[in-house]
């Protein structure tokens, strides 16, 4: 019990720490993916990395699809946080088998066993398969919230996922029996996994304002616009993965690891424009259709020219790692509004898209690594390149258009409003109130547990507890104004109070308790 109140009050003092676990699973995707932090001097980084690339992302749309098809019977396992933790726990044991086979420790006798190829890609899956609950379960998150509060969280995310990233790559003298793997990004690339598990399960102490719903867990829910959404982030993720397997070939090198530090910072002020777009104005609302079109646009324009450019230019192929990581924290945005637009559990939404998206991207990967190099310096690389290209631009001017983009937000068949009415609320509206005012959150839950209040009940009480009148009620909570009045009447039958000066004294008194 004492356990249970001492999390609940670190989440209200530190309410950005469940969404934190966005940013450290990013974080490790970018130490793993990017850069040589975790591998020892000595050995072949650009192999090394495109094997664990390939290994565990595709282990990991496979943990993706599998949970988001088998909805049904995970639901409840994936409502368990020991269920999380212990995903995070399976992802840093295979981190940390992959660390043990390099050639400071086991290397050698597994060799000797001819158990190396083995073990290696035995951590490698279980790196990618434990992340995948992880990755739901942050897109469960974000999905309780209003688009602006899903943007401004994801924002922080990303801020947290820079902030992570340079601290492990920041101290390159630090190394493991002086030619091993650095010491801080060993640690980070161990431990990320489990941490970034740690924070998703405080999530279950967040308090969300307004009514819980019930998600579904049919793909009938979901129109067609959704799979042509899903279809057309797979063609790109397939050909931008072809771009970056194709790339990592031939520039793998210490100044392309510095490049993919600087397309980690750009990221920065990415989310920071996109927070500035959640907390301001409604006239900044963002047109996700139009960005997502120029993405993919400018994605089959950088690989229509990869065969002109060729290799000599090596910042050219960090052009759309670039795109991609602009594009990601897009599609998590869009996720997350169909999570809460539609009423679907995020297992299939997040499971079966963000599952697509992961292993197209593992397929291309694998194409332009293995197969790409072997066509180098013909026309038939030209030929495959053009014809990416083509593909990626008609996923986005014929498969998921504009209209597409509309009928998916704007057309909502349920009671929910539309993403542009939706984009309109204030920041604060249905958000956590723990995540203001702690004290005041412990108040209204003694309040509400001590007087028996139904979930709209207790609602209704924290609105007035801050001032605010029938009308901006009704308006947050997406109910009629008459409601809003019955259920203060039985508010107040409850409560034994007559006026709202006898209700916030009543609730002062909470306060100082």
């Amino acid at each position: 019990m004492q356990g249970r109140k001492f999390l609940r009050g670190l989440v209200s003092a530190c309410p950005g720490l469940p969404y934190a676990a966005t940013g450290l699973w990013m974080a490790w995707m970018r130490i793993a993916y990017d850069g040589v932090v975790w591998i020892s001097a000595v050995d072949s980084a650009a192999d090394i990395v495109d094997d664990m690339y390939v290994v565990s992302t595709a282990a990991l749309a496979l943990g993706l699809i599998s949970l988001g098809l088998l909805s049904h019977r995970v639901s409840r396992l994936m409502e368990r946080p020991s269920f999380i933790l212990a995903s995070g726990a399976l992802s840093t044991l295979g981190c940390f088998v992959v660390i043990l086979v390099g050639p400071l420790f086991f290397q050698d006798a597994l060799t000797r066993m001819g158990l190396l190829i083995p073990v290696y890609y035995g951590g490698c899956v279980l790196a990618g398969l434990g992340l995948a609950p992880i990755v739901i379960d942050c897109s469960r998150m974000f999905g309780h919230l209003l688009p602006r509060n899903a943007i401004l969280r994801l924002a922080w995310a990303g801020v947290v996922m820079v902030g992570v990233y340079f601290v492990a790559i920041g101290f390159p003298q630090w190394r493991i029996f002086g030619e091993g793997p650095q010491v801080l990004g060993t640690v980070a690339f161990v431990l990320l996994p489990l941490g970034s598990a740690i924070c998703a399960s405080l999530y279950r102490f967040v308090r969300i304002q307004g009514e819980q719903r019930m998600p579904s867990l049919s793909v009938r829910g979901l129109p067609a616009s959704f799979w042509k959404l899903a279809i057309a982030v797979s063609v790109l993720a397939f050909s931008a993965g072809v771009l970056q397997g194709y790339g990592s070939v031939y520039i793998f090198d210490s100044s392309g690891v510095l490049r993919a530090s600087f397309i980690v910072l750009f990221q920065l002020f990415v989310v920071g424009a996109f927070a500035v777009i959640a907390v301001g104005a409604d006239e900044n609302e963002p047109n996700f259709a139009r960005l997502f079109t120029t993405i993919m646009v400018a994605a089959g324009f950088f690989i229509a020219l990869a065969p002109v450019v060729g290799v000599s230019i090596s910042a050219f192929f960090h052009a759309v790692p670039f795109c991609m990581r602009i594009f990601e924290f897009v599609l998590l945005c869009l996720l997350a509004f169909i999570v809460y637009q539609r009423r679907v559990s995020a297992l299939i939404v997040a499971g079966i898209a963000y599952g697509m998206y992961a292993a197209a991207s593992c397929l291309g990967y694998a194409v332009g690594a293995y197969g790409m190099p072997s066509l180098q310096g013909g026309m038939t690389a030209v030929y495959v390149f053009f014809i990416i290209s083509f593909v990626t631009l008609a996923a986005a001017f014929l498969v998921f258009t504009e209209k597409q983009f509309k009928q998916l937000y704007e057309g909502v068949e349920n009671d929910s409003a539309p993403l542009s009415s939706l984009m309109k609320k204030r920041i604060d509206a249905r958000t956590d109130i723990e995540t203001h005012r702690g004290k005041f959150n412990i108040a209204m839950d003694f309040i509400a547990d001590e007087h028996h209040l139904s979930r709209r009940e207790k609602e209704v009480l924290r609105h007035l507890a801050m001032g605010h009148d029938s009308t901006r009620i009704a308006e947050d909570e997406s109910i009629s104004w008459n409601t809003v009045r019955t259920h203060t009447r039985n508010l107040y039958r409850k409560l034994d109070v007559h006026s709202k000066r006898e209700l916030t004294e009543l609730i002062e008194r909470y306060l100082d308790s």
